[in-house]
C-alpha cells in the first residue's frame, strides 16, 4: 500500500515501465533505463530508489464489486510484467507503506533491502521514518524525504 501524505502536486511520475517481478505497492525499486523495468536493489540501498505504485482497475467479473479495499490483493499486488508508476520522493514530501521489515522507530533512517521493504539503516540517508499512521486498521510507516 502506498499512501501520499504530503506531496508535491504536478510533478512527473514515470509511468513507462513494467515490474521485472510479482511486487506490491508502496515497496522501494529501481529503474532499469535499459529494460525499462522496475526492479528490487541488487544490494540494501537509498541511492536512486523509486516509490513504486500502479494505476489498478477492477476488469472483466471483478468490476461487479463495486467498491474494493485499497488494501485488497487486486488492488495492491502488481503481476510481474505489469505497467507501473515510479515517483522519485522530493525533499520535505511524506509518503506512508506498510511495505516495511522490522519496526524502524521515529527519525531511524531508512533504505530499501533486496526484497524492495523499507528497512532501518545503519546510516544516515535521504530517507527516515516519521512515525506510524493507522488507516482502516492497518499500520502504515511515514517516511519521509530529507535530503
Amino acid at each position: 500500500m502506498l499512501k501520499r501524505l504530503q506531496n508535491v502536486h504536478g510533478k512527473n511520475i514515470d509511468v513507462m515501465n513494467t515490474a521485472a517481478v510479482a511486487m506490491v505497492r508502496g515497496m522501494g525499486v529501481i529503474k532499469n533505463r535499459n529494460t525499462k523495468q522496475a526492479e528490487l536493489p541488487a544490494a540494501a540501498t537509498s541511492a536512486g530508489i523509486f516509490f513504486l505504485d500502479a494505476d489498478k482497475q477492477l476488469s472483466g467479473i471483478n468490476s461487479a464489486y463495486g467498491e474494493v479495499s485499497e488494501y485488497n490483493a487486486l488492488l495492491d499486488n502488481i503481476a510481474a510484467g505489469e505497467g507501473v508508476q515510479l515517483e522519485k520522493g522530493l525533499l520535505g514530501e511524506r509518503f506512508a507503506t506498510d511495505q516495511v521489515t522490522g519496526t524502524p522507530a521515529l527519525d531511524d533512517y531508512l533504505e530499501v533491502g533486496t526484497d524492495g521493504l523499507w528497512v532501518k539503516a545503519l546510516a544516515a540517508t535521504p530517507y527516515q521514518c516519521g512515525g506510524t499512521v493507522t488507516d482502516n486498521g492497518h499500520t502504515l510507516y511515514i517516511i519521509e524525504v530529507v535530503a
